[in-house]
């Protein structure tokens, strides 16, 4: 292991964290070095995109078996069940595979109430950003690979997050939800409308959240719609059928 990958697997921040597991040996060490640090609150994720026949299911089951080696909760999906989450799908196949599982783990991420997503998957492209790094799908850190740089972005604070909201950050999409006082709605951080006042305005981590102190969901940016789901990417969608509109004539 590089004294850079120790010095990072160090300062993860306390909290409950997903992993991917690909069932590599990068993600394997991966996995037990956070584990081994004894105060992360760890979630075992996999994809299975079924493209090797027996060798995906012989993954998949050791993963399974990681996974209760060490008594850790873990999540497991096919491509069968992801793919069709999926809004306009890449045609390339690899391209395809980084949107299927930044659904999938967005999706646990966002049902289990993590703090984010940890990847050892050298390549996965982040969204918004031209870095092909591994990450984690959460603002607020990124992991990376062994022999890799790290890069982060903070959004850990009030004020951060208000400043992502103000230049309509869709990065941060998923990750908190603004309610607003005044309209009694609440938002995305790409929300196209105008921008609210800071005075005016509170973060949440989870729509549910929002949806419990009385905010109703904005019918612009549709921040209670599924990640991935045409309702979600209303912007890609319209996109998508103009393109098809003018291609039929």
């Amino acid at each position: 292991m590089t004294a850079d990958l120790q010095s990072t697997i160090a300062k993860v921040p306390k909290g409950d964290w997903a992993v991917g597991v690909s069932g590599g040996a990068d993600s394997v060490a991966l996995l037990r070095l956070l584990h081994a640090r004894g105060d992360l609150e760890l979630h075992v994720v996999h994809l299975d995109h079924q493209l090797r026949g027996a060798e995906s299911d012989a993954d998949a089951r050791f993963v399974a078996s990681l996974s209760a080696e060490l008594k850790l909760p873990s999540t497991f999906a096919t491509r069968a069940q992801i793919e069709p989450m999926l809004n306009n799908p890449p045609t390339n196949l690899e391209s395809r595979g980084r949107a299927m599982r930044i659904a999938l783990f967005t999706r646990v991420a966002r049902e289990q109430r993590l703090d984010g997503i940890i990847l050892a998957e050298a390549g996965l492209h982040r969204l918004g950003l031209d870095h092909h790094i591994t990450e984690v799908l959460d603002p607020k850190w990124m992991l990376p690979a062994v022999g890799q740089g790290a890069i982060g972005l903070e959004c850990r604070s009030d004020d951060a997050r208000y400043r992502a909201m103000r230049t309509r950050d869709a990065r941060f999409d998923g990750w908190f939800f603004i309610g607003v006082h005044t309209t009694g709605i609440y938002c995305r951080p790409s929300c196209p409308a105008v921008t609210p006042k800071r005075a005016n305005v509170e973060f949440y981590r989870s729509a549910a959240a929002a949806q419990q102190r009385g905010y109703r969901a904005c019918k612009r940016c549709r921040p209670d719609a599924s990640p991935g789901s045409p309702e979600w990417d209303v912007r890609g969608d319209l996109v998508g059928r103009a393109m098809r509109l003018i291609a039929d004539g």
